[in-house]
C-alpha cells in the first residue's frame, strides 16, 4: 500500500474479529524482506494472468457459445420432430442443466477473473461465492445422472427392447428428471449452512477500518469422520468416479451389442445416427469429466491445498498453487463439456438446396440403428412420375417379370409367358390376348398398390406408423408372393421398376426446385422406399404364415398355444426391427383374423424409439386407409380369372 496509515487507527479496536485475508496483498507486504515471499508472489503473479485466460476469457467466451448454442439446440427440440419424446425430453434437460451451469461459470469466476486476475473473497463476491459455487456443483452432478441415466436407458433399450415398453411406462422422463433434481439438491445444497458462512472482515483503509463480508468455511468441515460421511462416500458413489466408470462401462457394452445386431440382409444408410450420437456424447463427458474426478479425489479425500492461511509453510502454498491450476483447468474442461453437448445433435440448416425432409423417417437395424430421412420432393417427385403412367409401368413389371420365372406366369397368367411366341394361329392369338389382359387387371391392383404407398409417404398426415402399417398390411393380405419370389425376383422387380419410372419421366416437371435434384439422389430414395417396403411386407407376410399353420392347430388342440403367443416367438427370433410405439392396427384389420399381425403391432416396436429410431408418431383420421378395401376386402375375383375356382396372385 502506498498510501501511509494513520498512526491512531492502531489504537482503535478493530470493528470484527477476522481480517479480510487478501493472499497477494498479504505476500506484498512482506516480500521486501523474506526472500520466500517474493517468490510465492512471482507464482502467484503469474497465476493471476493464468486466471485471467483461463478462468476469465476462455470462460466467458464458453458460456456465452454454450448459452446461445443450448437455448437455440431447446428451441429446435420443441419445433421440430427429429427426436422421439422420450429422447427430447432427456436432452431439453440436459440442456437446461448445461445452461444452469455455465451461468455459474460466469457468475462466480468468469467475469470476476477479468476485473481481478486472483478471485478475492470479500463484498459482492462473497455472496455469489455463497450461492452460486455450491449450485454449480448441483448443477455438475445434475449432468452427470442424467447422462447416466440416458446412457441406462439407451443400454435396457438394446439388450431387452421387449421390456423397455413396461419400464417406460413405470418410470416417466419427468418422474427421472425430478429425482435427478432432487436428489443432486440433497447432496449439494443442504449441507451449505453447516459448511459455510458469511461474516463481517475489516480492512485498512487510508482513512480507518472498512467493514466488509467475507465468505469463508466453518469449524465442521475439518471433521475427519463429517468429511468421510457427508463428501468421500456420497462423492464416490454418487458424483465421481462410480457414475462415471458406470457410463464408460455401459457405453462400451451398448456398442459391442449394437455391432452384433443385424435384420436380415438389407442396410440402410443413416443421415444421422442416434447411437453415434450419444457414444460420441458418452465419450466426450467422460474425457471432460476426468480430470473433474482427479480434482475431486486429491482435494476432497487427500487434502491436496486445502490450507488457506497466512500460516502456510512453503509446501502448503505451493500445494495450494497448483490445486488452483488443477482446479481452473478442471473448471474449463466442464464448462467445454457444458457448451459444446447441443452441437452433437443440433441440426443445422442447408444453406444450398434447401433440403426438407417429410415426417417419414425409415428406421432399420443393421450393424448399428440407423435413421434415414426421406427427401418430401423427392418422394413427391416420385408419386409424379409414377402416377403419370401407373398401369403401364407397373404391366411392365409384371411383363418383365413373367418372362424370367415361367412359375410365376403360371400363377399370374395361368400359362407360359413365351409359350405364346412359338404357337402360330388363332388360338395363339386368342391366348396372348388373354395373357395381356390377365396382366392388365393384375397391372391395376399392383399400380394401386404402390401408388398407395408413395402417396402416404409423401403426406405430411401419415406418420411412419401407419406407413408401416400400410405395407405390413399389404403383405399379410398377399403372403403368397413369397412362395414364389425370392431375392433375385425382387432384385429384378426393383431395377425393372426403377427403370421404367425414369424411362417414362418427362423433362419438365411443377416447381424450380425438382430440376435440382440429381438422378442418383433419385435412385437412392427408390431404393430406400422399396427396400424398407419390402421388408415391412415381409413382416405382414410371416405374420400370415403363422396364423395360417396354427390355425388348425387351434381349432383342433384348444389347450395349445395361440397364434398371437406363436408370432411373438417367430417376431422375436427372426429380430425383425423395432421402432416407436405403434398406433392400434387400422379398422381394416379384423384382430380374430390376423392375430399374429396384432401381435407385431404391440411387440414389433420397443423402446430403441429414444435412442436410435425416432420418428414421429401423429393423431390423425384414418380416412386414408379405407383406400385399401381394394387389397384387404376385395371378393370380386372372378373378374380376374377365367373360373371362380381360380385363385387370383396379386402383389
Amino acid at each position: 500500500m502506498n498510501e501511509s496509515v494513520p498512526d491512531d487507527l492502531f489504537l482503535e479496536p478493530p470493528p470484527a474479529d477476522a481480517w479480510c485475508f487478501d493472499l497477494i496483498m498479504f505476500y506484498k507486504t512482506t516480500a521486501e524482506d523474506d526472500e520466500q515471499a517474493r517468490n510465492v508472489l512471482l507464482q502467484l503473479e503469474s497465476y493471476a494472468r493464468f486466471s485471467f485466460v483461463v478462468n476469465g476469457v476462455i470462460t466467458c467466451l464458453l458460456a456465452s457459445f454454450g448459452l446461445l448454442g443450448n437455448s437455440m439446440f431447446v428451441y429446435q427440440i420443441h419445433k421440430s420432430r427429429y427426436f422421439s419424446r422420450r429422447l427430447a425430453c432427456h436432452l431439453t434437460m440436459l440442456c437446461m442443466w448445461d445452461m444452469a451451469l455455465l451461468l455459474c461459470c460466469l457468475l462466480t469466476y468468469g467475469i470476476i477473473s477479468l476485473y481481478y486476475g486472483i478471485m478475492p473473497f470479500v463484498g459482492i463476491i462473497a455472496y455469489l461465492l455463497y450461492f452460486f459455487q455450491p449450485f454449480a456443483s448441483f448443477c455438475v452432478t445434475g449432468t452427470i445422472w442424467q447422462v447416466l441415466a440416458i446412457t441406462i436407458e439407451r443400454y435396457t433399450a438394446v439388450s431387452k427392447p421387449l421390456e423397455q415398453r413396461t419400464r417406460n411406462a413405470q418410470f416417466s422422463v419427468r418422474s427421472i428428471c425430478a429425482g435427478i433434481a432432487l436428489g443432486a439438491f440433497l447432496l449439494n445444497m443442504v449441507v451449505v449452512p453447516f459448511e459455510r458462512e458469511l461474516k463481517d472482515c475489516y480492512e485498512f483503509t487510508p482513512s480507518g477500518f472498512e467493514l466488509r463480508t467475507m465468505i469463508s468455511t466453518l469449524p465442521l468441515v475439518n471433521n475427519q469422520y463429517y468429511a468421510i460421511l457427508v463428501h468421500l462416500i456420497p462423492d464416490i458413489i454418487f458424483r465421481a468416479p462410480l457414475p462415471i466408470i458406470a457410463i464408460a462401462c455401459l457405453t462400451i457394452r451398448t456398442l459391442q451389442i449394437c455391432s452384433r445386431r443385424t435384420v436380415g440382409s438389407q442396410t440402410i444408410h443413416a443421415r444421422r445416427n442416434i447411437h453415434y450420437m450419444l457414444t460420441l456424447l458418452n465419450i466426450k463427458f467422460i474425457m471432460c469429466n476426468t480430470l473433474y474426478m482427479v480434482n475431486t479425489v486429491l482435494m476432497e479425500v487427500m487434502g491436496y491445498g486445502g490450507k488457506t492461511s497466512s500460516q502456510q509453510t512453503e509446501i502448503d502454498i505451493e500445494q495450494y498453487i497448483r490445486s488452483l491450476y488443477l482446479t481452473d483447468l478442471s473448471n474449463m474442461l466442464l464448462a467445454l463439456h457444458s457448451a459444446t453437448n447441443w452441437l452433437i445433435f443440433y441440426h443445422w440448416p442447408r444453406f444450398m438446396g434447401h433440403k426438407k425432409y417429410s415426417n417419414i423417417k425409415i428406421t432399420t437395424l443393421s450393424n448399428s440403428s440407423k435413421t434415414v430421412a426421406i427427401d418430401q420432393e423427392i418422394a413427391e417427385l416420385l408419386l409424379s412420375r409414377f402416377s403419370a403412367h401407373k398401369y403401364k409401368i407397373s404391366t411392365e413389371v409384371l411383363t418383365v417379370l413373367c418372362r424370367e420365372n415361367p412359375t410365376i406366369a403360371n400363377a399370374l397368367l395361368g400359362s407360359d409367358l413365351n409359350e405364346a411366341k412359338n404357337v402360330k394361329g388363332k388360338e395363339a392369338m386368342e391366348k396372348h390376348q388373354l395373357q395381356q389382359v390377365r396382366l392388365q387387371r393384375h397391372g391395376v391392383l399392383l399400380a394401386n398398390a404402390i401408388e398407395e404407398v408413395l402417396f402416404a409417404l409423401t403426406s405430411k398426415n401419415f406418420s411412419v406408423i401407419e406407413w408401416k402399417d400400410l405395407c405390413r398390411q399389404i403383405g399379410y393380405s398377399h403372403w403368397e408372393v413369397n412362395n414364389y419370389c425370392g431375392a433375385d425376383q425382387w432384385k429384378l422387380v426393383r431395377d425393372t421398376l426403377m427403370a421404367s419410372i425414369n424411362n417414362h419421366a418427362t423433362n419438365q416437371w411443377p416447381g424450380a426446385n425438382f430440376q435440382q435434384i440429381s438422378s442418383s439422389n433419385i435412385q437412392k430414395t427408390m431404393v430406400r422406399v422399396f427396400n424398407f417396403a419390402l421388408r415391412e411386407m415381409k413382416s405382414g407376410a410371416l405374420c400370415a404364415v403363422v396364423d395360417y399353420t396354427q390355425q388348425p392347430r387351434i381349432n383342433t388342440q384348444p389347450g395349445r398355444m395361440g397364434t398371437a403367443a406363436a408370432c411373438t416367438t417367430a417376431l422375436a427370433s427372426s429380430a425383425l426391427a423395432f421402432g416407436p410405439k405403434r398406433n392400434p392396427i387400422p379398422s381394416g384389420f379384423k384382430s380374430d383374423q390376423k392375430p399374429c399381425l396384432k401381435a407385431l403391432d404391440s411387440i414389433g416396436n420397443s423402446s430403441l424409439e429414444s435412442y436410435a429410431l425416432d420418428s414421429p408418431i401423429h393423431s390423425r383420421t384414418r380416412t386414408m386407409l379405407s383406400r385399401l378395401s381394394i387389397f384387404t376386402r376385395r371378393t370380386d375375383t372372378t373378374d380376374y380369372c377365367e373360373s371362380p375356382l381360380e385363385k387370383p396372385f396379386v402383389f
